[in-house]
């Protein structure tokens, strides 16, 4: 990995799977590269509309955690409407540990 830029190694990783279009990469130990970036982002309105919308996009898409997440919460807030009051669903059954 000598050789490799960082810019490199950022593409390799989760990074740009997670931002997708919603974001501009730059090399996080280059100042230069760091304010090319903003100053594109500042300077270039349809950019900054055209990532605002992917981001929005992806957030709300039916397969972030997001959206998951608030099945789960929404699921449970109906399953505990049908107990009775007091009365706690347990998922799994309560194991004791070895000691």
């Amino acid at each position: 990995m000598l050789n490799r830029s960082v810019q490199d190694q950022l593409r390799e990783t989760a990074i740009p799977e997670v931002v997708g279009d919603a974001a501009l990469l730059v090399d996080p130990l280059d100042a230069a590269d760091i304010r090319q970036g903003i100053e594109r982002v500042l300077e270039d309105s349809a950019l900054r509309d055209a990532m605002r919308q992917s981001g929005l996009a992806r957030l709300f898409s039916s397969g972030t955690v997001a959206v998951r997440v608030n099945r789960v919460i929404q699921d449970a807030a109906r399953s505990s409407k049908n107990r009775p009051r007091g009365q706690a669903q347990t998922s799994r059954p309560h194991t004791q540990r070895p000691t």
